[in-house]
Parts: C-alpha cells; sequence; structure tokens
C-alpha cells in the first residue's frame, strides 16, 4: 500500500482478495475507505479508522499488519513493532507482504523488524511442517480441504507410482456450474506443484500450477502457470474425469498428472515435493467461496512471484518394476560431451544391462554405449559422459535398461559463435541520424541477444529447451536479414521486436506480424493488439492475426510493463509511443486498436486519450472501469465525450464471469446517447471470450477498411 503506488501493500491487497469473493466481516467499502486515506497521506485518520476495524475483528491478523504499516508511515515505530508483534503472536506468517510493502521500509533497517520478520518465518514454517503430507507408493492418502463455510466440503486422496501421480476428489456443494477455467471463475481445483527443496522456505518461486474444471459440461485441464510465467495452456492429455450428480449435490474428480509434466521432478531423483490444493466454487451472484489446504492469498496472484506449500515425503514401494528416471546436469551444453546420472529402481538383485544413445531431431544415433551392472535391490545412481560429434543442434539422450527404453531427455549444444557475431554487428558505427526501421532493427537485435544470454545465464533444468533453440534461431536468422537488408521486417509471420522507448530509453519488446508480400513502403492497414491481464502479447496476436490471414494488415501488439498494470502509466505510454513509431515507419492508411478482456478497458483508454492516432476500435470482453479501482481518473465514464470520431465494434457474452457485462451494456447505452457510432454485440450465453470473435468482427472490419481513404 502507499501513496501514488496502489499495489505497494496491504491495504489495495485486501480489496483485491475481497473483490476474488473471501469472506470478510470487514466490507470493500470499508477498505476502499482506508485505502483513500492512506493514498491522500493521512495516516492519523486512517489508523484511527483501522482501529475501529480491528477492534470489530480483534483476531484479523491482515487488520494487525495494516495498522502497524500504517504508524511505520506515521514515524511511529513503537506502535508499529507493537502492532506487528500481536500479528506475530496470532500466527501470521505471510512474510513476501512484507518484504513487498513499502510501508515498512522506515523501520525495515531496525533490529526490532527483523526480528519480528524472523518470528513471522518461523511461523510459516510451522505451520508447513504441521500439514507435511506422507504418500506411499501404491496407497491412497486422504487430505481435507479447509473453508469458511459448511459448503462446499472437499475430501482428497492422493497416491502415486513411478509413473505419475493420482488425485480422487469428493466435492459436496448445493450446485456444481459449468463455469469457465477453474483456477479463477468456476468450480473446479488449482493444484500447485513447487519444486523440491529443503523445506526450511514456506515459499516456493519454482512451481507447476494446473487447473481442473469442467467448462461447458466437458472436463479441462490447463496449466496456469510455470516459475511465474502466466501460460493459460490447454493440456488435453491430463483432462480429468469428473462425474457429477447435481441432485445428490456430489461431484467426483480422477485427475492422473504423469511426472513428465511436472518436469523435472520424478520420485526416483527426488523424495519430496511442495504441494497445495485449493478448490473454488462460485456462487450465483460472482463471488467465490475458496477451500485450501494451505491458506495462500497468493494461489492465484499476478502480482507475487511465491506460493505456499506443505512438504510431501514419498515412501517407495519394493514391488515397483525395474525402471530409471535421468538427470542432465547440463542441458545447454558446449562441450565436446555432455554429462549424465540415472536413477535405477532394481526390485530384486542381479544385472542390469544399461544402454546410452544420443539421437539428433532426425532419429540418428550420434553415439551410443552399453554397460552392465550387477545392482542391489533398490535405488542406485549411475552416471557418466556420453563424446558427442562435431555441429550444433537439438539432441536426445535416452536410456534403455534390459532393451525397454526408461527414460529420455533433450539438450542442447549451440555454437557461441553466434552470440559474439550479433555482438559484434550491434558494435559497428551507425549513420548519427538512423531512419527508424533501421534503429528498430537494431533495438530488436540487441533486445534479442540480451534476452538469449540471460536466458542461457539463468537456465536450470526445470527451463524450456525449445524456446532457447528457438530463441537461437531466430537470432541468426535476424543477423542475416539485417545484413542482408539492412531491417529485419522483410519475413512475413511473426517477429518478437524492441523499441527503445523516447521516455527513458528502456528496450520494450513488442510484437509483429507482416503479412505475406508486405513492402515496408507500399500503404498497410493497422491493427493495434492490446493484450489481457496476465499474459504477454504473443499468443494474443498470433490468434488475431489468424482470425484475417486473407487480408493484408499489418498486427502490432505492446506489451504492458506490468502484464496486469491495465495499460496505465508507463505501459500506456509505451503503447502510444510504439503506435507514432511504427506510423514513422512504415506508411499506414487506417489504425484500429482492439483488445481483450484488460486489453479492451485499455481500448477505452486509448481510443478516448489519443484519438487522433485511430481510425476505429474494437472492445472484447473489456470494461470501462478496472475492477476494484475507485480512482476518478481510470473510470473511462467519465470521459465520454472525447474520441468521438471513431468507429466502435463491441462485443460481450451475456454469461461473462470474469468481466461482468452489466457495465458495457450501460457504456454503451451512453455513448449511442452521446452520438457515438458504435456497433453492439451481445453474445447469448457467451462467456469470457470463448465465442467465434472472427465472425463479428470481419464484416465490421470490411466496412472499416475497404473504403477507400478520403
Amino acid at each position: 500500500m502507499g501513496g501514488k503506488n496502489v499495489w505497494r501493500g496491504w491495504i489495495f491487497l485486501w480489496l483485491l482478495v475481497m473483490g476474488a469473493g473471501l469472506a470478510a466481516a470487514v466490507t470493500r467499502a470499508d477498505m476502499a475507505r482506508l485505502h483513500e486515506l492512506h493514498a491522500a497521506g493521512d495516516y492519523g485518520a486512517a489508523i484511527e479508522f483501522a482501529r475501529g476495524l480491528q477492534a470489530n475483528e480483534p483476531e484479523n491478523t491482515d487488520l494487525m499488519v495494516i495498522l502497524a504499516g500504517l504508524h511505520s508511515l506515521a514515524q511511529q515505530p513503537a506502535a508499529a513493532f507493537d502492532w506487528l508483534g500481536r500479528a506475530v503472536r496470532a500466527g501470521f506468517a505471510n512474510y513476501p507482504q512484507l518484504d513487498r510493502d513499502a510501508d515498512f521500509d522506515t523501520i525495515r533497517s531496525r533490529r526490532e523488524y527483523r526480528e519480528l520478520h524472523h518470528a513471522v518465518r518461523r511461523n510459516a514454517v510451522r505451520e508447513m511442517e504441521g500439514k507435511a503430507i506422507t504418500l506411499k507408493a501404491g496407497e491412497w492418502t486422504d487430505l481435507e480441504l479447509a473453508g469458511e463455510t459448511d459448503l462446499p466440503r472437499v475430501k482428497v486422496q492422493l497416491s502415486y507410482d513411478y509413473a505419475q501421480l493420482k488425485i480422487r476428489a469428493e466435492v459436496r456443494d448445493n450446485h456444481f456450474r459449468d463455469g469457465h477455467r477453474a483456477w479463477r471463475y468456476g468450480d473446479g481445483f488449482t493444484i500447485t506443484f513447487t519444486a523440491p527443496g529443503d523445506f526450511r522456505d514456506a515459499y516456493s518461486d519454482r512451481f507447476h500450477a494446473y487447473g481442473f474444471c469442467l467448462e461447458k459440461g466437458q472436463p479441462q485441464a490447463v496449466l496456469i502457470n510455470h516459475d511465474n510465467t502466466y501460460s493459460l495452456r490447454p493440456v488435453d492429455e491430463l483432462r480429468p474425469r469428473i462425474e457429477t450428480d447435481p441432485a445428490a449435490g456430489v461431484a467426483r474428480y480422477h485427475i492422473t498428472i504423469p511426472w513428465q509434466h511436472l518436469y523435472p521432478f520424478h520420485p526416483l531423483l527426488e523424495k519430496k515435493f511442495g504441494l497445495n490444493m485449493v478448490y473454488i466454487s462460485q456462487n450465483d451472484d460472482g463471488t467465490r467461496r475458496i477451500l485450501q489446504y494451505m491458506d495462500d492469498d497468493h494461489f492465484d496472484s499476478e502480482r507475487v512471484n511465491v506460493r505456499r506449500y506443505a512438504p510431501v515425503i514419498l515412501t517407495p514401494s519394493l514391488t515397483s518394476p525395474l525402471t530409471a528416471a535421468g538427470v542432465l546436469p547440463q542441458r545447454l551444453v558446449t562441450a565436446a560431451d555432455v554429462p549424465w546420472r540415472l536413477a535405477v529402481w532394481n526390485p530384486e538383485e542381479g544385472k542390469v544391462v544399461t544402454r546410452l544413445k544420443v539421437l539428433d531431431e532426425a532419429g540418428r544415433v550420434l553415439a551410443e554405449e552399453a554397460v552392465t551392472h550387477e545392482l542391489p535391490v533398490g535405488r542406485t545412481w549411475l552416471e557418466g559422459k556420453l563424446s558427442l560429434p562435431a555441429g550444433a543442434g537439438r539432441l536426445t539422450l535416452r536410456a534403455a535398461l534390459n532393451g525397454k527404453v526408461a527414460w529420455a531427455d533433450d539438450f542442447l549444444r549451440y555454437d557461441l559463435d553466434l552470440l559474439a557475431k550479433v555482438e559484434k554487428l550491434l558494435a559497428a558505427p551507425v549513420a548519427e541520424k538512423t531512419d527508424p526501421i533501421t534503429a528498430t532493427s537494431r533495438d530488436t537485435l540487441r533486445y534479442r541477444l540480451t534476452r538469449l544470454r540471460d536466458e542461457i545465464g539463468r537456465f536450470t533444468g526445470r527451463d524450456d529447451l525449445a524456446a532457447v533453440h528457438t530463441q537461437l534461431m531466430d537470432l541468426a536468422r535476424l543477423q542475416k536479414e539485417y545484413e542482408t537488408h539492412g531491417f529485419v521486417y522483410s519475413r512475413p509471420g511473426y517477429l518478437l521486436a524492441a523499441f527503445a522507448s523516447p521516455r527513458d530509453g528502456s528496450l520494450q519488446p513488442f510484437s509483429l506480424v507482416i503479412p505475406e508480400g508486405f513492402d515496408p513502403k507500399k500503404p498497410v492497414d493497422l491493427v493495434v493488439a492490446l493484450h489481457g491481464s496476465g499474459v504477454d502479447e504473443t499468443g494474443f496476436v498470433r490468434a488475431a492475426a489468424r482470425l484475417f490471414a486473407g487480408r493484408q494488415l499489418l498486427f502490432v501488439a505492446p506489451r504492458g510493463r506490468g502484464l496486469s498494470d491495465w495499460w496505465m502509466g508507463a505501459s500506456e505510454q509505451d503503447a502510444v509511443d510504439l503506435v507514432r513509431l511504427v506510423k514513422g515507419m512504415f506508411t499506414i492508411r487506417r489504425t484500429v486498436v482492439s483488445g481483450f478482456s484488460m486489453g479492451g478497458y485499455g481500448v477505452w483508454r486509448l481510443a478516448f486519450g489519443h484519438s487522433a492516432l485511430f481510425d476505429a476500435a474494437v472492445c472484447v470482453s473489456g470494461t470501462p472501469v478496472p475492477p476494484g479501482d475507485d480512482t476518478p481518473e481510470n473510470d473511462m465514464r467519465r470521459f465520454v465525450g472525447q474520441g468521438k470520431d471513431l468507429r466502435y465494434l463491441v462485443i460481450h457474452g451475456t454469461a461473462d464471469r470474469a468481466v461482468g457485462i452489466a457495465d458495457t451494456d450501460a457504456f454503451v447505452d451512453a455513448l449511442r446517447a452521446a452520438g457515438y457510432a458504435v456497433t453492439y454485440h451481445r453474445v447469448l450465453g457467451g462467456g469470457h471470450g470463448d465465442f467465434n470473435v472472427g465472425e463479428l468482427l470481419a464484416p465490421w472490419l470490411a466496412e472499416r477498411l475497404d473504403k477507400p481513404v478520403n
């Protein structure tokens, strides 16, 4: 909380949590008033107001911490330490939030604060240790998720073997909705798996988060987040079996997760990992009831990069068959050999023949060796190195036990000379006044080189090898393209580019989709695509371009600096700067700004605040005011009258549970009453973008773009 930065800390966080529907006696209006006093710097009044709230909820540790932060801001350290100490004694355990809350900056260096911070950390570790789970291979272990209401009630059972983790759950509730995306909007599970650790830290920034639910009656599995990167990617092979009996108020989930989906974790390699399970039930009014195994306000946060977990201890079974799992200490290789380690589970003492092969992408064997070992019962570690032939590329190491393939993993051998060549190219002198096409081409090369170096430098076995391989190939192509043409925009298709911000000089990434036959000197229509919350623009702009593959359109998509900052501040400025830059690089006829969800709100900001840049605007599943934001200048309903020369298309589903349609209905009515040209499609039964946007957009866009330019 604090000052001009509404993301700073506890009060605004509470507004977000309450907006998610968590039960609280303190009302949203109470917290909004507290936030208003805090933002105005009236800490005395904020303390008095918070004391009144705390008196009604004397066990509420969040209010104690809010009071501690307010006293810290008011330069009253003794009172701040008193309230923080009360929170510690009441069991407060959320030390990552303390670390992020700038309200404590005035006392952070004090010995008393450090001691209290350690005590909060001890609370978190004790809670975690008290929730430890022991799983025995082939047996079922019971868990129960806790909540603050009688319904839903959720009972879970876990089991595992060396092939997979198995989960079955029984949910008792008074309704089961065919909602959208269980982790956020509907009924279903969010399950977070954290990487193995020593369990001295109760939070982890290495995790997989999956969502399991029914969507329109069909079971769905989605990878929500991997190590703080939101993907929201369906994983069809993990779709659960879900049986519902609404009359009895029962739903049964059967979830199976092969270990390769939690790569590189495997029970043979590690005997422990972390787990949290959350069940979400949506009420008829859109609020949610949330049950959790480990209490974590941030289980689906886009602003906090750690998750709580309970330790899971794995106990093997002597009846498990002969199997193996391996690990490559290095998956990015520049040397002439590749080291490997293999854990072999042997159910009976005897000889085991281990055959290792290195294959290229075409399946050709480049190297191999076979070794016979006399192995005892249980797990045995084997290790060694395989020599590699000359050349770079993505390769696979495969291990077979007694003739049966047991494990395989990919690695990448790459050429360090490529990075040096691009570095040399960028070091070459250029003209003092460089045209924007050349300048942004160099910015793109510099950004791509820096990004690739950073990813190689921090690469771990959990990271996406294919992404690094793609970046290496892209960088080689961009280098040749620049050397041949003097710019990097000659090839049709997707391009991740960058430009130097004229405001702070930072390199800001953006995406382009270049049409077939594109000539930078010939006129082209431009579509500006604004992505939604929690994800970047890469997938969104590709999907937008696929809708109109037959049209000669140039797509450009800025990337919000915070991904979830609602196209305000620096992100809004970047979007405006980028549109101006692209118009200076190419010959643009007409420009359409479009956006989905959070990006739909961004459409209203750009269309109203920078209307001279655009000819038309498309808002899909958007809103004129960000949820939970009471700041007048962020409410686009206050700016009706601006951007009136544009033509607008608005599309919204009537059953949208993420961004309700009511505000859009009222806003469209207000715009039409003010004389705006608005085409509005209310998609009956449509959810949050789960309808065919293309068939609604195509005729409207054709009418806007196919007419001659005046």
